[in-house]
């Protein structure tokens, strides 16, 4: 009897021991997750401003029709796109990754208003982001096809004028 009783209190002795050191590695994980957005944050910050400076310059350019052909104006537009999409994506990442990471913190131990308000905030600027990026894809395939609208009317403009000077 005795055997069996120390036999069971050494089995429960591991699994505590195995279920702390889980939850220890658990933690580590999650902590090295946490100070990584921080620093992702902290990079994005900066090239977050030096692409939209880029997208303002090009989109300055895209707007100057006396300077600049159709085909180069909507080729700068392109280009602004495609770094709007840029933030767009990385902002969404960052969002879709402090979720997963308030999810994880909720999941470790029973919660409190804050860990709940922490997760709900969290998700929903997971929503607010795949909104803004929705929003703005949107908004600039629309000044796309008007660039394109435009170049296209200007070149039948054109056209049409020739033909005038033709008869």
């Amino acid at each position: 009897v005795v055997g069996g009783i120390m036999s069971a209190v050494k089995w429960i002795g591991e699994a505590l021991s195995d279920s702390y050191a889980d939850a220890a590695e658990k933690a580590g994980k999650l902590a090295k997750a946490e100070n990584d957005i921080i620093k992702r944050e902290r990079v994005f910050a900066v090239e977050r401003a030096k692409l939209e400076a880029e997208v303002s310059d090009l989109k300055a350019k895209a707007a100057e029709k006396d300077k600049y052909t159709n085909k180069e104006r909507l080729a700068f537009l392109d280009e602004a796109i495609k770094k709007e999409k840029k933030i767009s994506n990385e902002e969404y990442a960052i969002a879709e990754e402090k979720f997963r990471i308030a999810k994880a913190n909720a999941e470790r131990s029973a919660n409190d208003a804050a860990t709940n308000d922490a997760l709900a905030e969290a998700e929903a600027n997971l929503y607010k982001a795949r909104k803004a990026n929705s929003d703005k894809t949107k908004e600039l395939n629309a000044q796309r096809v008007e660039a394109i609208n435009a170049m296209k009317s200007e070149e039948k403009a054109a056209t049409d004028a020739m033909k005038a000077e033709d008869k």
